[in-house]
């Protein structure tokens, strides 16, 4: 409930602030229209609320749409009492809710703060499900199933787990989560070409509709960011083609939008909040690759698919694929990163991966776009000199960072000198984030001091948005 409740006064906080800063406001009177009139168009201006509520919507529906979070952990089925009171119910309703939406909200909150980190997870995850399709493309064609760079995602998000014996003290049965380099270690051949004493003798028959029937991606709320980032393009073209001002916040907001649309490109066969992963049961598989029917399962009773192919097999396999992963009984974590696949760029550098290439280009489209506002009006020339160099930085200060971390990694020079590119590496990461920090101050603080011309109205106005 206290969220709710932060959440309204957030969205209540533009009404108060003119008044509490103090600063000037204006009414515009319009008459009604006479007897007799069927259509009447909008004003001819706009308000201080309108270009708010426009961009701020436009940059939360973007941020929530384009979350494409990996699969939460599995939680225990807490019964319901019947003898619990409302409130308790009330409480466990609230709990799961909340932890449903947390990863979603935290990740929103990360991405409005850094919007580069999201492109460069996505552009891993794409690079990682183009080479899972190609490396399991024969095992696909032999076992006769699909295997797809939508079926790279998946597996990679944690929708694959394999049901085993406990292999911890206290359990007797858990979920080793398959990513699609597990999966390929664990459907790997043997010299001889045979299947025997693999982990897994058969890829599973999972299709891609089968995937898309576990996504859950809402298609209107999907049509309904698509036409508000349409609408504001149009609003600050026409605004451009017209002279007229365009405020700081709606290039910010710009920025941002092309900073997701490039993130969504590269995740459009991922599928979005699948919460459950498919379970495999070896013996289920095994009836597939010999195209028997599998065994009918009591309800509430599961066989243990290891059973087959022996302890000292299974934990074989699960070495190999625990050397892979640091938890191999969760979902890989949201920021994962596959140091199989390693940076494009900076192929020799240790550690960097194609998430770094990503989160450099992002920073760079970021800065970039910011740098539109070159000549927009600002409170101070000041702010106006600030802006242009904080927009230049968040352009160029990342592929400056890797670039002295390159340095510092390949440097056989004295120890003085990699002590100094140490200390070049933190200052470029401070420099970066203070002027990130900047521009998202003074995006809104510019909204203030906007001069009478950023109010004029467009027919852009017309279009159907928030």
């Amino acid at each position: 409930m206290d969220c709710f409740i932060s959440w309204y006064f957030f969205l209540l906080l533009p009404i108060f602030v003119p008044r509490a800063c103090g600063l000037r406001t204006f009414r515009p009177n319009c008459g009604t229209p006479p007897e007799g009139v069927g259509f009447v168009q909008g004003v001819n201006i706009r308000s201080t609320l309108d270009i708010v509520w426009g961009c701020l919507f436009t940059l939360l529906i973007c941020t929530w749409t384009v979350q494409h979070l990996n699969l939460p952990p599995r939680r225990n089925n807490l019964s319901q009492d019947e003898e619990q009171g409302k409130l308790e119910k009330c409480q466990a309703w609230l709990s799961k809710r909340w932890h449903k939406a947390h990863p979603r909200m935290k990740w929103m909150a990360l991405t409005i703060v850094l919007p580069e980190l999201l492109l460069g997870k996505a552009y891993q995850e794409y690079i990682m499900a183009n080479r899972s399709r190609d490396k399991m493309r024969q095992f696909a064609q032999d076992d006769g199933v699909e295997w797809t760079k939508m079926h790279g995602f998946y597996a990679n998000m944690g929708g694959f787990a394999l049901a085993v014996r406990g292999t911890r003290e206290g359990s007797e049965k858990e979920y080793v989560y398959l990513n699609a380099n597990t999966m390929w270690l664990a459907r790997g051949s043997r010299n001889d070409g045979s299947n025997k004493n693999l982990l897994l003798c058969q890829l599973p028959h999972f299709t891609e509709a089968d995937i898309e029937d576990k996504s859950k991606g809402d298609f209107f709320i999907k049509a309904t960011a698509f036409i508000q980032v349409l609408w504001l393009v149009i609003q600050v073209i026409v605004r451009g083609a017209r002279g007229l001002v365009i405020s700081p916040l709606e290039f910010a907001v710009i920025a941002y939008s092309a900073s997701f649309f490039i993130t969504y490109l590269l995740w459009w066969s991922k599928p979005q909040d699948v919460r459950n992963p498919r379970i495999l049961r070896l013996d289920e598989i095994e009836a597939e690759g010999r195209n028997d029917p599998p065994k009918k399962i009591d309800a509430g009773v599961q066989t243990d698919p290891l059973n087959e192919i022996g302890v000292e097999v299974r934990d074989d396999a699960l070495n190999k694929i625990e050397g892979e992963r640091s938890d191999i009984f969760k979902p890989p974590p949201n920021d994962a990163r596959y140091d199989n696949a390693p940076s494009q760029f900076l192929p020799n550098a240790a550690g960097l991966t194609r998430m770094d290439d990503g989160i450099a280009f992002g920073g760079v489209v970021f800065g970039a776009l910011h740098c539109a506002a070159w000549n927009s009006p600002f409170p101070t020339p000041i702010e106006r000199l600030l802006w242009r160099v904080a927009s230049v930085v968040s352009a160029g200060m990342l592929p400056l960072y890797y670039l002295i971390l390159l340095c510092d990694i390949h440097t056989s020079r004295p120890r003085l000198v990699k002590q100094i590119l140490s200390v070049l590496e933190l200052l470029a990461i401070i420099v970066y984030i203070l002027a990130r920090s900047f521009l998202l101050v003074e995006m809104c603080r510019s909204l203030g001091f906007l001069p009478p011309e950023a109010f004029a109205a467009t027919w852009a106005s017309e279009i159907p948005h928030v």
